[in-house]
C-alpha cells in the first residue's frame, strides 16, 4: 500500500534517530508535540511487557533499547514481503502452485471490496482460515485488513488509514501470529522542496511467533522546508526484545539542515526507568554538538555527531537502509546520519494498479 513506505521511514526514524542520539533528517512542526495523540488500548501483548519500564541506569542498558529498533524494521519488512505476496498470488503472479486452502477470491476463502475513483482508494481485504505463501513458510490466516486513501484533486495532499485486525498461525510449526491496530497518515507536498506529514497510531502491534513488538499513542509530525529538516514525535515502545516499554518524546523539536552532521537543535527524551536525553546544538549547555544525559547527569559530549558513543550508537544496526518492502531491494533512506531520508519525493506507488 502507498502509505508504507512514509511508515517504514516515520518507524525508522522514531526509534533510530531518537534511540541511536545521532539525529535524523525527516520534517516535524515547531516546539515538540504539546498536545497528546489519541491511545488505544493493546489487545495482544502477551506477558505484560506494557506494566514492565525498561531500566536506564547506565549508559549500556541503552543497548537493549537500541534493539528495539531492529525489532521494528523486521516486523514492517515481514508485513510488506505479506503484503505483497498476496498481491501476487492474488493476480497471478504468485510462485507454485496454490490449493484450495490458498487466500484466493476463487476458493471462497479471500473476500475482498474495492473502491476507486480519481480521489479515493479503499480495499478491503477478509481472511477465512487461508494461507499465504510466505518467503519462508506459508501463514494461516483470519481476521480484516482496511486500507483507505482519499487525495485532494491536485494530488499534493492525501491522507490515508490502515486497519489490521489479523490473527493466524505460522502453518510449519504452528507458531502464533497477530497484526492488530491502525496507523494513519496525512502529507502534503507544496513542491519538491516543502512537504508536511503526520504519522500516527493509536495502537499498533506485531506479534510474530515470540516476538513481540506495540507501537501506543505514537504521533510524528514533520516539516520540509528547502533544506530544513524538522521532526517531532510522541510514542510509546513496548518490545519483547526490551522486555518492557519506553516512552519517546521531542521536548524541542529536531531541526536539521540536510548537509550539516549535527541537528541545529533539538531535545529527545527516551524514559522508562530512568531516562536518557540528547539535547542537540543551541538545546545543549555549550551552545553546539550533541550531549548524552543518563538521568540528568551529563555522561558524553560530542562537538560532532559523526562520533559513536558507547553504549549509544553510532553505528551498526542503526544505519541499516529502509528499503520499500524488500520488493526490489530499492533504498527510501537511512535512518540516521547525515540527513539520510529524502523526504522531497512522494511515497512510492505500487507496482500493480492495487495499493496493496
Amino acid at each position: 500500500m502507498k502509505s508504507n513506505v512514509f511508515v517504514k521511514v516515520g518507524l525508522a526514524l522514531a526509534i533510530s534517530g531518537t534511540l541511536v542520539g545521532c539525529g535524523g533528517s525527516g520534517g516535524g512542526s515547531g516546539e515538540g508535540a504539546s498536545d497528546s495523540p489519541a491511545t488505544a488500548p493493546l489487545q495482544v501483548d502477551p506477558k505484560n511487557y506494557d506494566g514492565t519500564p525498561v531500566s536506564f541506569r547506565k549508559s549500556s542498558d541503552f543497548v537493549v533499547a537500541s534493539a528495539a529498533y531492529s525489532d521494528t524494521l523486521d516486523m514492517q519488512d515481514w508485513l510488506a514481503d505479506v503484503e505483497y505476496q498476496l498481491e501476487q498470488y492474488r493476480y497471478g503472479a504468485g510462485y507454485g502452485d496454490t490449493t484450495a486452502e490458498h487466500c484466493l477470491e476463487e476458493n471462497g476463502n479471500l473476500f475482498v471490496r474495492e473502491e476507486y475513483s480519481d480521489t479515493r482508494e479503499y480495499i478491503e481485504y477478509e481472511f477465512v482460515n487461508c494461507l499465504v505463501p510466505g518467503y519462508a513458510e506459508p501463514l494461516r490466516l483470519n481476521g480484516t485488513l482496511v486500507y483507505d486513501e482519499t487525495s485532494n484533486a491536485a494530488g499534493t495532499r492525501f491522507q490515508s488509514k490502515e486497519t489490521f485486525d489479523i490473527r493466524g498461525k505460522f502453518e510449519t510449526d504452528n507458531r502464533p501470529l497477530a497484526i492488530v491496530g491502525s496507523m494513519n497518515l496525512d502529507a502534503s507536498f507544496l513542491d519538491e522542496n516543502n512537504a508536511t506529514f503526520s504519522i500516527s497510531s493509536p495502537a499498533m502491534e506485531y506479534l510474530i511467533g515470540d516476538q513481540y513488538l506495540a507501537l501506543q499513542g505514537m504521533r510524528m509530525r514533520g516539516t520540509e522546508k528547502g533544506e530544513l529538516f524538522t521532526i517531532d514525535l510522541q510514542a510509546k515502545l513496548i518490545s519483547s526484545g526490551m522486555g518492557g516499554y519506553l516512552n519517546l518524546s521531542t521536548p524541542t523539536a529536531v531541526e536539521e539542515f540536510e548537509y550539516e552532521s549535527c541537528p541545529r537543535k533539538g531535545h529527545v527524551v527516551v524514559s522508562g526507568d530512568g531516562k536518557i536525553e540528547a539535547r542537540y546544538g543551541t538545546s545543549t549547555g555549550r551552545g553546539h554538538g550533541i550531549e548524552i544525559l543518563l538521568n540528568g547527569s551529563e555522561v558524553e559530549y560530542s562537538d560532532s555527531c559523526d562520533v559513536g558513543f558507547s553504549g549509544v550508537g553510532g553505528g551498526g544496526s542503526s544505519s541499516t537502509p529502509i528499503t520499500n518492502g524488500n520488493r526490489d531491494g530499492a533504498e527510501v533512506g537511512t535512518a540516521v546520519g547525515n540527513s539520510g531520508v529524502d523526504s522531497s519525493a512522494p511515497p512510492e506507488e505500487s507496482s500493480s494498479s492495487e495499493p496493496v
